[in-house]
C-alpha cells in the first residue's frame, strides 16, 4: 500500500515523487592550503573564514582524482536568483588573492598582474 501511494503523490511544487533519486555525488575533500589563507589575509587584512556548506561544486570531480581545487568566491548574494549580486571591491580582492597565490605557489619571482 505504501509503495502504491508513493507512486501517486508528487512533492508540492516539483515533478518529484517521494523516494525519487534527485541528485547524488561524491563530496569534495576539504583540505585548506595554509598559503592560500596567508595570501588572503594579506590582501583582505582579515583572517580566512573556513566553512563547510551544502550544495554542489565541480570540485567533487577533481577531488575524486586528488586534484586540488580552490572553493572560494567574492562576496555575493541571492545566487541564481533574480536579485543576484556581487560586491565589486571584493571581486578585485579575489582577483588579487588568486594572482598572488598562484604566483607564490608556482614559485614565480613576482606575482603576475
Amino acid at each position: 500500500m505504501v509503495a502504491l501511494t508513493r507512486d501517486l503523490v508528487l512533492i508540492p511544487g516539483t515533478e518529484q515523487r517521494p523516494g525519487d533519486r534527485i541528485l547524488a555525488g561524491n563530496s569534495a575533500r576539504f583540505d585548506p592550503d595554509p598559503l592560500y589563507a596567508e595570501v588572503a589575509e594579506g590582501v583582505t587584512g582579515r583572517p580566512m573564514e573556513w566553512e563547510r556548506s551544502d550544495g554542489a561544486s565541480d570540485a567533487r570531480f577533481f577531488s575524486e582524482y586528488r586534484i586540488p581545487a580552490i572553493m572560494s568566491r567574492p562576496l555575493v548574494g541571492d545566487l541564481h536568483g533574480e536579485a543576484e549580486w556581487i560586491d565589486i571591491a571584493s571581486m578585485q580582492q579575489f582577483y588579487d588573492i588568486y594572482i598572488q597565490y598562484i604566483g607564490r605557489k608556482l614559485g614565480l619571482p613576482m606575482a603576475l598582474g
